[in-house]
This record gives structure tokens, sequence and C-alpha cells, in this order.
């Protein structure tokens, strides 16, 4: 007769609920963050914007004092920019809460899984929509950043003076600097991410229908 799965250890569920107590300290920490920073970008006067591609760079000056370097260029700059427009405030807060919305429903998935684990019940339908969910929001967070972030600096471009501030070349100047009107960086580990929290809870899944089983074995 098949025996009752193992409970865990009294060490275990000890480990196991501070994982799921600093997982919930992480998610409450990135909330209050979301909180502040949204009402920064939405308020301050002087906004930062970091991560500002730039276009046709020229090479830095103080690299040329060493001869090891064969090619240098900047690639982007942080700005601060006064009494930026909505439009482009609205994009940044758009990066900002997709950013702490991964980290917050990433750390409540920790601390119900962990959760779980301490009872000695895993195998559940919820763990598994937990899972489920959480592949849907990285996938989801992670592309709607980016896409976020590559938006609101083509906004903070058009707000200073696309034709003034963006790369570009004429008769009289065929390469000059500046902000890049338009860049997407595009990163595929958000699809990575969620494919493997797929498969997580695929073998949770597979996990509930085997303790089912067992349950009504013994």
């Amino acid at each position: 007769m098949p025996s009752s799965p193992t409970p865990p250890t009294r060490t275990e569920r000890v480990v196991l609920r501070i994982i799921a107590g600093g997982a919930l300290l992480v998610a409450a920490l990135a909330l209050v963050g979301a909180v502040l920073g949204t009402v920064s970008l939405a308020t301050d006067e002087r906004v930062a914007v970091p991560g500002m591609l730039i276009g046709n760079a020229e090479t830095p000056e103080f690299t040329e004092k060493s001869d090891a370097i064969a090619e240098a260029r900047y690639d982007s700059v942080s700005i601060e920019v006064t009494e930026l427009s909505g439009e482009a405030r609205a994009w940044l807060v758009t990066e900002h809460l997709s950013a702490a919305l991964l980290t917050v429903g990433l750390g409540l998935v920790v601390a119900w899984v962990a959760t779980r684990l301490a009872a000695g019940r895993p195998f559940v339908r919820s763990a598994t929509i937990a899972l489920g969910s959480s592949a849907i929001l990285v996938t989801a967070s992670g592309l709607l950043e980016q896409a976020a972030a590559a938006i609101a600096r083509a906004e903070v471009v058009d707000f200073l003076g696309s034709r003034e501030i963006t790369a570009g070349g004429n008769a009289d100047n065929p390469s000059y600097e500046g902000f890049v009107g338009f860049g997407l960086n595009l990163d595929l580990a958000p699809f990575a991410w969620g494919m493997a929290l797929i498969v997580v809870a695929g073998a949770f899944e597979l996990g509930q229908r085997l303790q089912r089983d067992t349950e009504g074995l013994v």
C-alpha cells in the first residue's frame, strides 16, 4: 500500500516560512517603491531619464590616452528634464510600474508556494494557478516595460525638439551626434522566464494528480 507523503521537518518549515516572509517583504518594498516612484515621476519639476540612446556618438577624448582601446563610443546617457510633458511622464510611469509589478507578482507567488510547501501540501490547484499566472505576468510585464521605455524616451526626444536634438547628417556636417529618435532594445529574457514558470506549473499539475491518486489508494 502506498505511504503518505513525508511532511516537512520542523527545520524545513522554519526555512520555508522565512523564505515566504522574505518574499512578502520584497513584494511590499517593491509596492511602496512603485507608489513613491509614480508620485515622483508625475509631480517633480525635474525628472531623471536614464538610458537615452545616442546616435553617431563621438569617441570620448580620454580614451585616446590608451593605445589598447581600438574603438570607443557612448551608447546612452542619463539626463534630467524640467517641465517634462504629460505624455512622456505617463510612459515613464508605465515603465516604472511594469518593473515593480514583476517584483510584486513574483514575490507573492514565491510566498504562496513556500507556504504550501511548509504546510506539506504543495500540489494544490491554487499553486498551479499561481505559477501559471506568474508566467503570464513575467512575460507581459517584461515586454511592457521594454516597450514603455522606448516610447517614453521617444516622447522625451520629441519634447526636447526632435529636429534639433536627434543624430543625423547634412551636406555641411555628414555625421553629427544626438539622441536616437526611437530605439527599442528587445530582451527576450521575459519569454524564457515565462516558459520556465509554465514548465514548473506543469510539474505542479502532475504532482497534484499523483498526490490525488496516492490519497485515493491509502
